[in-house]
Order: structure tokens, then C-alpha cells, then sequence
């Protein structure tokens, strides 16, 4: 890739001969400036100084075009960029984000924010639906996150608009600024973000939980506060069913594991009796702290997307105990070891827990 001094002499010669580097070719087209700044907005891997570099270059790019890039603001790494971004005013006013307000999360100055929060509650910047929220701005910051969660209650953690999701952006912090790496931390601050964004009813959607216990991509605290999340939540749609259909806690339908697979039958049962439990708990439908999506024709073992065995065990510890049951005919080992890449230790680590539908059910 070509460095990044490299791109700003590359697009100044093309703008002095005279090549429209802001105008797109077509209508489906992209403008050569944005090429060149959309491949390196969210390169990962970056080290400080190379991110001061990165940013001063995007300035100047931004000013020569006398105005802010779309595709910038939309792609901007918060995670990579923050503190280039905060201290850098031309950077600021460029991506729109000079507002006092979101200067304040950015720098992380909670003094400041709470005096902006006190005497302009009322700021257009603070009802900003679009990307990045203030709420996302302030991932990383928890005590600028439940000042602003607190204080202000239009605040959308679900915005509709915006390109990564709370959850998704606070598990990838956590993941770049935990102090421990591969082992669970209990030092740092790494997942702080991740707890409040939980406790404020972010939406868990499936596929986002899937990806972060699949390929991690987040901190090993943040993974262990997220498993222990969903089992709260499972926790609290069983005492539901108990509580409003009695005899079911004596029917041994249920046992004293956390409810994996059998979330979409406990939900059923209750709806039939006229009990919504999404409703219940206003939670957005198919939220996966009450199980699968409802566009699953059978309910899906959380181990059949685990893949890692760590986390396997930090589960299983928990009270998920439905590592043997199949879904589509395949049970979790099943899915495990037909991986093309299977990871022998989480194929070891559910055949030592008891795993052995793979030798006598066939997939189907």
C-alpha cells in the first residue's frame, strides 16, 4: 500500500494538472480522493505516529476539497482515529464534529460536558441520530457514556442510521485497549463500556453475538460480561414461565441449566397464555437475550457457533449445558470438526464434555 505522504503528493499533482479528483466519474462511481482515503481510513495496525500522520493527511485533504467527505464521516474508525481526531480542529470541523458537545466526549473533558449537558440541553448536536452519535463517541469514556445515557434521555442506543451498532464498536474497544491480551483481565477498563451499554438495553442482535464469540474480536472480559449477560436474561424467561404457569416447574420440561435451545419453545408456551415476554421486558423482537430469532425454524445451541474453547468453558460454567444437541442434524461437534479449518482443541473440549452425537447421529 502506498504510504500515506505518498497518496497526498499522488492526489495534489492530479489536482493541479487539472484531474477532477472530488467528482465522481458516474453515477455509481467513486471519486478518486475518496478511493484513496477509504483505503486507508480503517487500516488497522496503526501506530501512533503513523495515526497523527494519517490524520493531518486527511485535514489537508479535506480542506483542499473545501469540504467534508460523506464517505469519511460514514467510515471513520473511532476506535483507530479518536485521539487524532480530537486533537486536530481542522479534523473536527471537516467531519462535523466541532460541536461543543461532541468536542467535549472526544476529549474526554467531564467537566466540560457537564456544564454543555446543564446549559444547552436542548444542543440539535445532542439528538444527532446519525453517525457517530455522541453515544458513540464517548465508547471508551464510561464515565462520559453514563453521563450522557443518564442525563439525557433521548439518547437512541439503537440508532438506525448509524454504520456499527453500540455493542459492535464497544466490543471492538475493548478487544484494542485491553491490558491483558489473550487472558481475562482485572485490571483495566477495557470492558466498562460494554457493561453500560448492556444495562441500558442496547439490542443484541444474533449475528453480532455470534461473530464476537466466533472470531472474538473483543477482550476476554468483554466476552465473559456478555455471557453472563445473556444468562441473567435466560435466567429472568424461565422465572417468567414459572411464575405465570406453575406446573411447568414440576414437569421437569425445564431443568436447572440456563435456557439454550429451548428459548424458542419457553417463549411459545408463554405467548400462548397471552404473555409476550418481548413486550414483557421491551425488548426489541428477536433480541438475543431471549434466544435464537424468530426466523429460526428450530432454536440453535450457542455451541454451535462457539468455536473456541475457552469461551466454550467459560459457557458451560455459566449453566449451558446444551453442547450436544442438534440443529438442521448437526450437532455442535458435528459443526465443529466438518469445519475446514477445525479447531482441535474445541472439538477436544466438547468431546471431554460429553459431545457424542458426531459418532452416532449422521448429518442430514
Amino acid at each position: 500500500m502506498a504510504g500515506l505522504y505518498d497518496l497526498y503528493d499522488l492526489l495534489k499533482a492530479l489536482s493541479e494538472l487539472g484531474v477532477p479528483c472530488n467528482t465522481p466519474a458516474g453515477p455509481a462511481a467513486t471519486s478518486v480522493v475518496d478511493i484513496c482515503l477509504g483505503g486507508n481510513i480503517r487500516t488497522s495496525n496503526i501506530q501512533t505516529q503513523q495515526k497523527k500522520f494519517l490524520a493531518e493527511d486527511i485535514t489537508t485533504h479535506l480542506l483542499l476539497r473545501k469540504t467534508s467527505s460523506d464517505v469519511i464521516a460514514k467510515n471513520f474508525d473511532i476506535v483507530q482515529f479518536r485521539d487524532s481526531v480530537a486533537e486536530s480542529e481542522p479534523l473536527l470541523e471537516a467531519l462535523g464534529l466541532d460541536s461543543p458537545i461532541y468536542t467535549a466526549v472526544l476529549r474526554r473533558n467531564e467537566s466540560d460536558l457537564r456544564r454543555i449537558i446543564q446549559d444547552s440541553p436542548t444542543d440539535p448536536s445532542i439528538q444527532n441520530p446519525s453517525w457517530p452519535t455522541l453515544a458513540h463517541v464517548a465508547i471508551g469514556w464510561p464515565v462520559g457514556l453514563e453521563m450522557l445515557l443518564k442525563t439525557i434521555p433521548m439518547l437512541d442506543v439503537n440508532s438506525d442510521d448509524c454504520r456499527e451498532s453500540l455493542f459492535s464498536l464497544a466490543m471492538r474497544y475493548s478487544e484494542a485497549t485491553c491490558k491483558r491480551g489473550y487472558d481475562k483481565c482485572n485490571d483495566c477498563d477495557c470492558a466498562k463500556s460494554v457493561t453500560i451499554i448492556l444495562e441500558a438495553g442496547c439490542y443484541l442482535s444474533y449475528d453480532e453475538v455470534k461473530d464476537f464469540l466466533q472470531y472474538s474480536g473483543a477482550s476476554v472480559r468483554a466476552v465473559s460480561i456478555v455471557l453472563e449477560h445473556i444468562k441473567m436474561w435466560r435466567d429472568k424467561l424461565k422465572s417468567l414461565l414459572f411464575d405465570h404457569i406453575p406446573e411447568i416447574k414440576f414437569s421437569g420440561q425445564y431443568d436447572s441449566a440456563v435456557l439454550d435451545v429451548k428459548t424458542g419453545e419457553a417463549i411459545a408456551t408463554l405467548e400462548r397464555k397471552g404473555i409476550f415476554p418481548f413486550q414483557w421486558y421491551s425488548l426489541e423482537p428477536d433480541d438475543y437475550r431471549l434466544g435464537c430469532p424468530s426466523y429460526f425454524t428450530e432454536s440453535l445451541s450457542i455451541y454451535h457457533f462457539i468455536e473456541n474453547a475457552a469461551v466454550a468453558e467459560e459457557a458451560f460454567e455459566l449453566g449451558f449445558r446444551d453442547l450436544d444437541v442438534a440443529y438442521d442434524g448437526r450437532t455442535p461437534l458435528m459443526v465443529a470438526a466438518n469445519d475446514i479449518f477445525p479447531n482441535t482443541a474445541y472439538v477436544d473440549w466438547l468431546i471431554a464434555h460429553g459431545a457424542t452425537s458426531y459418532t452416532n447421529v449422521m448429518p442430514t
